[in-house]
């Protein structure tokens, strides 16, 4: 460690109350605490940021992981946003034209401030049914792209078109459920590099259908991002079913989805491939930690 001034050589002067290391230059005799790392401009240290958001990413509520770090509340709601625009950042950095043979697209259902049918016209656009769109490579089972919004025509276009950004031109192959939408969103977004079949669910097996292209119809499956589906509804609180974690407001929403996807992504081993899906995909090198995908993410 060297003086911030005069550059000249310290030496270790003890901790302060907070457990900081304090140093005193062996030259001008002024003592200072070591740099703290921190997310933006949080008082709290990149160690506390980082358990804030794998408690998160391991389905804690914001209640729990404010009483386990000892932090308030609004604190731990300011770190996740925070977090989750650094993490969406990351996924659109580092997954660009990646090779995929085989895609696996669905939506998984939740809400925002109240259900549906207790929506009335005083309430704001986005009160109601909520849908996440996610787009998941079979091989690697990498989170190529996700997209939170409602189930309709606009927001599966911006999906599918976030879909094509990730994705390199080398021809591959699309498999969905009956969503009506997609039909037109990939023939206008895709044409040009995906086969696209779809899987009707009914009673006893489903119904297959090609619809853009010529895709291998024994190979039309939705069965590994349903998987994903469940993770979801188990490691991220605000989608667990009957509770009262349910989001509030959609951007809360859309960063703890930010984050729970790159987490998957970067930091869980998968229980099948025995390493992360990152890894297997060739984005990283190694299983990171959560203080590793921060400072990715946010520093």
């Amino acid at each position: 460690m060297t003086c911030h001034n005069c550059a000249a050589r310290c030496q270790r002067h003890g901790r302060n109350r907070g457990g900081t290391r304090r140093y005193r230059c062996l030259t001008c005799r002024k003592t200072f605490s070591e740099p703290r790392r921190t997310i933006g401009n949080r008082c709290s240290s990149l160690e506390k940021s980082a358990l804030v958001a794998e408690l998160l990413a391991r389905g804690n509520s914001v209640r729990a992981a404010a009483a386990v770090v000892g932090i308030e509340k609004n604190t731990v709601l300011s770190l996740l946003a925070e977090i989750g625009e650094g993490c969406a950042a990351l996924l659109r950095s580092r997954v660009r034209n990646f090779d995929v043979s085989h895609l696996e697209i669905d939506e998984v259902w939740t809400f925002v401030q109240k259900k549906q049918r207790r929506v009335t016209a005083a309430d704001p656009d986005w009160a109601g049914d909520a849908y996440c769109y996610i787009a998941l490579d079979r091989a690697t089972r990498l989170v190529v792209a996700w997209h939170f919004g409602k189930r309709d025509m606009p927001n599966t276009a911006r999906f599918i078109l976030k879909v094509r950004k990730s994705v390199s031109r080398r021809r591959f192959q699309i498999s969905s459920d009956g969503w009506e939408e997609y039909e037109w969103a990939i023939e206008a977004g895709l044409a040009d590099r995906a086969d696209y079949a779809r899987i009707v669910k009914v009673l006893g097996p489903g119904r297959v259908a090609a619809v853009l292209g010529r895709p291998d119809l024994s190979q039309t499956e939705t069965a590994y991002v349903e998987r994903l589906n469940g993770t979801l509804r188990e490691w991220c609180r605000r989608y667990v079913r009957k509770t009262h974690a349910f989001s509030k407001k959609p951007g809360m929403l859309k960063a703890a989805l930010a984050l729970a996807f790159a987490h998957y992504n970067f930091c869980r081993i998968h229980g099948t491939l025995h390493i992360t899906p990152a890894m297997a995909a060739g984005v990283a090198r190694m299983p990171w930690t959560t203080e590793t995908l921060l400072e990715e993410a946010c520093l």
